[in-house]
C-alpha cells in the first residue's frame, strides 16, 4: 500500500473524528496531513479536534521468516487532540481496519500544544489482508552458484578459492598469483612483506 492510499485510507474511516484546519485565509478542511518528521503545521493555520498526521516515509522491517516479501513497511501515524478529539475511539477503529497496529501514548507538555497524542505504528503486509510490500522480482536474488530455495554455502562454493577435501587447524587462503585464486596453506609461521594478503 501506497502513502496515498493510506491516507485516503485513513479519511475515510475516520470521517466521523477527524478535526479541522483553519487556513490563513479562513478555509477549512479535515485535519489530515502527510508531513516529514520534524516538519510542523503551515504558518497561519490553526487546528482544533484531533489531527492525524502521517510520517511521509514507512520504515521498512525485514520478516524473519521464510516468505515472498521480505520487508514490511511500518508507516507512523499521529492522533493529536487539539482539544475535543476522541483519540480512544479513533484508536480503536485504525487497530480493527488495520491489524497488527500498535498504540503508543506521547507525552505532551500541559497547557502548551496538544492535551494528547498517540503514536500509532500500522505494519502493512500480507497479514490482515493488507498489501506487502514487494522487493522488485529484479532486485530478488534468485540463485546462488547454481542452487535455488534455501541455500547454504561453504568456502569451497566461491569461485576463486581452491580448498582440499581435509582442513587441518590453523591454516590460511593465500592467493596464488600464477593460477588466479586463493588457496589453503598450513605453514604456520610467515614473515609479511609487501602487504601480504593475510
Amino acid at each position: 500500500m501506497d502513502l496515498l492510499a493510506l491516507r485516503n485510507s485513513l479519511a475515510s474511516e475516520l470521517v466521523s473524528y477527524l478535526g479541522t484546519y483553519t487556513l490563513g485565509n479562513g478555509s477549512t478542511t479535515p485535519a489530515i496531513i502527510v508531513r516529514d518528521p520534524g516538519e510542523g503545521v503551515a504558518a497561519g493555520t490553526a487546528v482544533s479536534g484531533l489531527e492525524v498526521v502521517l510520517v511521509s516515509v514507512p520504515e521498512l522491517i525485514q520478516e524473519l521468516q521464510y516468505t515472498d516479501s521480505p520487508f514490511v513497511q511500518n508507516w507512523t501515524v499521529n492522533l493529536i487532540d487539539w482539544g475535543g478529539g476522541s483519540i480512544e475511539q479513533a484508536t480503536a477503529l485504525v487497530q480493527s481496519g488495520y491489524p497488527g497496529t500498535t498504540a503508543q501514548i506521547v507525552s505532551v507538555v500541559e497547557d502548551k500544544g496538544p492535551r494528547r497524542q498517540t503514536q500509532l505504528s500500522i505494519p502493512l503486509s500480507r497479514d490482515g489482508g493488507q498489501d506487502a510490500f514487494q522487493v522488485p522480482v529484479t532486485l530478488q536474488v534468485q540463485s546462488v552458484n547454481g542452487s535455488t530455495g534455501y541455500v547454504s554455502l561453504g568456502i569451497n562454493d566461491m569461485d576463486d578459492v581452491e580448498v582440499p577435501n581435509t582442513i587441518t587447524d590453523d591454516a590460511v587462503l593465500v592467493w596464488d598469483s600464477a593460477n588466479s585464486k586463493y588457496r589453503l596453506d598450513e605453514q604456520t609461521s610467515y614473515s609479511l612483506t609487501d602487504g601480504g594478503n593475510f
